[in-house]
């Protein structure tokens, strides 16, 4: 109680409804997840519910669910709505069986953000690995400057067609003197 005071705040009638009707959370057992992150007593216990249907029909696995504990935090709608997004984008939604996709809906802006922000910037929908999507802010920015060797080819044949109102082919059949012993990214070849 003295590193978490916030529990005495706590309705008990809450804590013994999660007690008697919340059982598991995607298969993680309630008294294990409470153990490591004590604020989901604070959760409505209805709301762990439905948190429990999302994530089971999501196929969170509970080593999952313990590495971003966090995700309870989230309201049933807002998380609903999240997955909705990650649905939406085909690459995304590829990934949603990855272990890490609860990553992409918690860190929801941020992967938004740095999608749009692609999106402006190299005129593509490619999207760069999950380590970069929610790696730090530096790792973002080296993707951005350096850029990556698989997909620099494609983002710069992308850029210049687009900007020179001229076919791929066209591009990549001009370029394909040139040494791509660098990697030249998108704002070097725009600069």
């Amino acid at each position: 109680v003295i590193k978490n005071g916030y529990l005495l705040a706590c309705s008990p009638i809450n804590i013994a409804c999660i007690e008697r009707e919340v059982h598991s959370i995607a298969g993680a057992d309630i008294k294990t997840l409470v153990a490591s992150t004590p604020r989901i007593l604070t959760i409505p216990y209805h709301h762990l519910l439905q948190l429990n249907t999302i994530l089971k029909d999501l196929g969170v696995t509970p080593a999952a669910l313990r590495a971003i504990p966090k995700i309870h935090n989230l309201h049933p709608k807002t998380l609903q709505d999240r997955i909705s997004f990650l649905r939406e984008v085909p690459v995304l939604d590829a990934l949603s069986s990855h272990p890490r996709a609860l990553h992409l809906l918690f860190r929801y802006k941020v992967v938004t953000s740095r999608l749009e922000f692609l999106h402006k910037v190299k005129k593509t929908d490619a999207v760069p690995s999950l380590s970069t999507l929610l790696g730090s802010e530096s790792n973002f920015h080296r993707y951005i400057t350096v850029g990556n060797q698989k997909h620099s080819r494609n983002d710069v044949i992308t850029c210049l067609a687009t900007d020179m109102n001229e076919s791929k082919s066209t591009i990549k059949d001009a370029l394909h003197f040139q040494a791509w012993e660098q990697h030249p990214t998108v704002i070097s070849v725009r600069q």
